[in-house]
Formats: C-alpha cells, sequence, structure tokens
C-alpha cells in the first residue's frame, strides 16, 4: 500500500489531474493491479518450434521479459528462418515429472515450494 501510495503521489506531480489519485481517505475510489509476468519453473525462457505445426514459443522470461526481449526476438526469428542462433535455444517441452520432484538443471537456483 505505501509502494502504491508513492507511485499515485509521483503521477500526480508528473502528469497533475490525469487521473483521481486520491486514496478512499480522501475521498477517492483507487484501482490497483499487478501486471503478472510468467516464468517457467528453472527460470529459462520457452523459445522455439512446438509439436504443432508451425506454431513457435517465445514465452516464460519472467521479469526479465523487457531485458531478454531483443535477443529473444532475434533468436526467434534465426530459429524461424533455418538459421542457427548465437544460442543453442531449443524447445522440448515442459517436463512435468522434473517439475513435480523440484530437480533442476545444473547451476540454477532451486525451485521454491510452498
Amino acid at each position: 500500500r505505501a509502494r502504491a501510495r508513492m507511485l499515485t503521489r509521483r503521477i500526480e506531480q508528473v502528469f497533475p489531474g490525469v487521473a483521481d489519485t486520491r486514496t478512499p481517505e480522501e475521498g477517492g475510489d483507487p484501482q490497483f493491479w499487478c501486471g503478472l509476468r510468467p516464468a517457467t519453473p528453472t527460470n529459462i525462457p520457452l523459445i522455439g518450434r512446438t509439436r504443432v505445426r508451425r506454431l513457435w514459443i517465445n514465452a516464460g522470461h519472467g521479469t526479465l521479459g523487457w531485458t531478454h526481449s531483443a535477443g529473444s526476438g532475434k533468436a526467434m526469428a534465426e530459429l524461424i528462418s533455418g538459421q542457427t542462433p548465437a544460442m543453442p535455444f531449443r524447445f522440448c517441452g515442459f517436463d512435468v515429472a522434473r517439475a513435480a520432484t523440484g530437480a533442476r538443471l545444473p547451476g540454477l537456483s532451486p525451485v521454491t515450494r510452498a
């Protein structure tokens, strides 16, 4: 709540009157939401061809979606056009057994379990 309030104050400073930034205590009705950032259990994005004809995947970047977008897009374009990307991307599908056991690839952080 404190972060949301800080953001609404900053919005009001930069763009005065652009929106009703008052809190409920001030007579406002703010509506807050959060954009989700899908990630894979291993934190490795899925980039490549699927088993479905002409269906390609470039997803699962988590909080690094914008950071990795240019490189992922370039790799995807190379894969689709039949070129070999600089990194060996390949989409092998989601391994349910690996995710269920919490197994991970070497060098990756462990899966957090609730």
